[in-house]
């Protein structure tokens, strides 16, 4: 999901300023957002490991907002790919399902940016 950003550009010099201001209008990539029950689901461990790999400092990077704790899960599915530890000769389907969303990911920021 994009969300669109809007900045007011002022002018360069105070004395050609005009009753309206310039907008320009930049495309930024949205996070998909999940609690911590959701992150725990998707990478197929308990809980209680994501809080313990919160308080030891590892484990997929995190955000606290509002007191509550969200994973991006293009963040989780990185995770997945950087710490597998099975054969790749061996063909795994989820594997490709997260390799895919992986090449979504970076073809929709590198559109955005």
């Amino acid at each position: 999901m994009l969300w669109q950003i809007r900045e007011i550009c002022p002018p360069a010099r105070r004395d050609q300023c005009r009753p309206t201001a310039t907008i320009s209008t930049k495309t930024i990539p949205f996070p998909t957002l999940v609690d911590t029950r959701e992150a725990a689901r998707i990478l197929g461990r308990s809980v209680a490991t994501l809080k313990r790999w919160r308080y030891e400092g590892t484990g997929p990077n995190w955000m606290e907002l509002q007191g509550r704790v969200s994973y991006d899960v293009s963040v989780l599915l990185e995770f997945l790919v950087l710490h597998r530890r099975f054969d790749i000769a061996v063909p795994h389907p989820e594997l490709e399902i997260v390799r895919a969303a992986l090449d979504q990911s970076s073809k929709t920021s590198e559109a955005s940016a």
